[in-house]
């Protein structure tokens, strides 16, 4: 899906800008915009999609993206509830990949583009390479000028050689021409990330859309290269592997709190999506933690 351009409020004459975003939560529209982004999480949890994969995030999350490519960060519901306190804080870095390019020798632009070219996909990074680039990150932001540029250059060829890294979108997603479409899908993500938790009938999101039932599918299915039924699960289990990290909720407790109304279709769709069962998910996740021995 593409949707309406985005105004970052960028400054087009300089080579890279840099954001410190401390807010009570992050509420951005599905956009695109002409940059690469490279959006570290510092503080925070909520859903992320980034074309047309789905996923939670939390505090370290680290995702590069390539300019043209639709996203949105959006927090749990908590945020949203002045109460409790909560707030987001993260850095996010822009820079125009065309100017960098003219300053880089021939060899260089080769491995630059393709960086470039995996980053239209989305490009979310690992453990040690994970940690190397947010220190890169903050070393950028504490200083300005030329040594800004430096530094920023230095960033790029980390970026161009690190190999750990999930890649995110299967560049499948469709498109769409017309503002009108843009802010329907706009308002259905944003929707169901804030109604996940309950059931939703194709005729409540139909209506939202303003639209038929049969017509909202198959709109619904060009944009996406999915159902909105298995658009929903897929936001369902992002968040319930998120749960499955935290040892205080049992397997049925993970299930009921993600949304579904029993344990067979959890099961059944947490395998379908993810490859392996919750348990397993949950071993690997407190292995790789290291934080209980199952």
């Amino acid at each position: 899906m593409k949707p309406r351009l985005y105004d970052l409020g960028v400054n087009e004459n300089q080579l890279v800008t840099m954001k410190m975003i401390d807010t009570p939560y992050l509420d951005t529209h599905f956009h695109f915009h002409p940059y690469c982004e490279l959006v570290l999480i510092i503080e925070g949890f909520g859903q992320r999609i980034v074309g047309e994969h789905i996923d939670s995030f939390s505090n370290g999350d680290l995702v590069f993206i390539g300019p043209d490519l639709p996203h949105i960060w959006k927090n749990d519901s908590l945020f949203y509830q002045e109460e409790n306190g909560l707030r987001t804080k993260s850095m996010v870095l822009y820079f125009a990949s065309a100017s960098i390019y003219k300053i880089l020798d021939e060899e260089t632009q080769a491995a630059f583009h393709e960086l470039i070219h995996k980053a239209s996909r989305g490009l979310r990074f690992l453990n040690e390479s994970r940690q190397r680039i947010e220190d890169k990150m903050k070393r950028l932001s504490q200083v300005t000028g030329i040594k800004r540029i430096i530094r920023l250059l230095e960033l790029i060829e980390l970026l161009m050689v690190e190999v750990d890294y999930e890649v995110l979108s299967s560049g499948n997603f469709g498109s769409i021409s017309n503002d009108k479409d843009a802010s329907r899908m706009n308002h259905v993500y944003r929707f169901v990330i804030d109604n996940f938790k309950r059931p939703i009938s194709l005729e409540e999101i139909s209506a939202l859309a303003n639209m038929t039932p049969n017509s909202f599918c198959r709109f619904f299915k060009i944009c996406t290269q999915k159902s909105f039924s298995t658009f929903v699960n897929e936001v369902r289990i992002s968040y319930a592997c998120r749960l499955l990290q935290h040892p205080e909720y049992s397997i049925n407790q993970v299930c009921f709190e993600s949304g579904f109304q029993n344990i067979t279709n959890f099961n059944r769709f947490f395998k379908s999506i993810t490859g392996v069962t919750p348990t397993l998910y949950r071993k690997r996740a407190f292995d790789l933690l290291g934080n209980i021995d199952l």
